[in-house]
């Protein structure tokens, strides 16, 4: 079992705690779909936050697993980092969260935020295995596929190492939290889903022949992947659970009055009908379909069981991996 998130004070999350992620296995699967890391440093006296390409071993030589930054030895920054703590983050944006007040809205996202002492990678398995990586994560498979680095070109290559050790993450996956209020006002409220889509690989003037298999691999792989979701894959096949909550209601009404939207939207997310839930007074909200995700069995068994407990519990991320609420009117 990998060892937990947050282990020291300067990654232990304070604020919105319950969005953070405790489970060292989501980071390494984070990292492993984000493409671009922000490096803060201090360089004479002053900050400076770049973009950089990245890569992960979570088996490397340092404390909990290295994360790579590929730069130039020609950088200033990264010669000036190298024996000194540095700050790295890497975000993907999931959604936009339209809410029914300029104060709720928000954004679906994952972000981590990574604090270790940089060292410069002298070693030169280590320099070609970091920069295999580094290639790898963003085209898997090309660097096989390149003629061997020469010695000026390797020679002109730094790479910074910082171990894995004090890290956080944190994430949302739902739509607005609007005041009821606001929801009783009956303005539309929801998110837009976002997500990394590539085009057709592009062949410069002097390619030849077709497109490598890895490169149409990974245009093809992110052309067409699926909503982004925000628990790792589990060895169960993820099941989809259909609530139909209720709210307002001084009586229930038969829930058969929303089948036919279940069944529409059934199929667009891949599950069944498994669940009716029927709740008086919900917080003001009105009525709504909520299809929830849950990574493995145990966790749809935990939320039939107690659907409150299991949706407010620490381990929810674990659990469920996503929420997605469609109101369908009011009582």
């Amino acid at each position: 079992m990998s060892a937990p998130l947050s282990p020291t004070a300067r990654t232990t999350i304070r604020r919105g705690k319950t969005r953070s992620v405790a489970d060292r296995e989501l980071l390494h699967t984070f990292l492993a779909e984000a493409l671009v890391a922000h490096v803060g440093v201090v360089v004479d006296g002053y900050p400076r936050v770049l973009p950089t390409a990245f890569a992960v071993d979570p088996d490397g030589p340092d404390a909990g697993g290295t994360l790579y930054l590929h730069g130039s030895v020609a950088a200033d920054w990264l010669r000036k980092s190298v024996g000194h703590d540095v700050c790295l983050t890497v975000t993907e944006l999931d959604g936009f969260v339209a809410a029914r007040s300029a104060f709720h809205h928000s954004m679906n996202y994952r972000s981590a935020v990574v604090i270790g002492r940089a060292r410069i990678v002298d070693d030169e398995a280590e320099l070609l295995r970091a920069l295999e990586l580094t290639i790898d994560h963003m085209i898997p498979g090309r660097w096989r596929t390149l003629r061997p680095s020469t010695r000026k070109e390797l020679a002109a290559t730094a790479v910074l190492a910082v171990p894995l050790a004090e890290a956080s993450m944190k994430q949302r996956a739902e739509g607005p939290v609007d005041d009821p209020a606001d929801v009783e006002a009956v303005a539309w409220g929801g998110h837009i889903p976002i997500r990394r889509v590539a085009g057709p690989p592009i062949g410069d003037d002097y390619s030849r022949g077709e497109v490598p298999a890895d490169v149409r691999r990974r245009s093809e792989h992110l052309g067409s992947a699926p909503a982004v979701e925000t628990a790792p894959p589990s060895s169960d096949t993820t099941i989809t659970l259909c609530c139909q909550l209720w709210a307002h209601t001084g009586q229930v009404r038969a829930l058969a009055e929303y089948e036919n939207t279940v069944l529409a939207l059934l199929p667009d997310h891949g599950g069944t009908l498994l669940n009716r839930v029927a709740a008086d007074g919900i917080d003001g909200r009105p009525d709504e379909i909520q299809l929830i995700r849950f990574t493995a069995q145990a966790g749809l068994d935990g939320y039939l069981a107690d659907p409150r407990r299991t949706v407010m519990a620490a381990d929810r991320d674990r659990a469920i991996a996503r929420t997605e609420t469609f109101p369908v009117g009011r009582v």
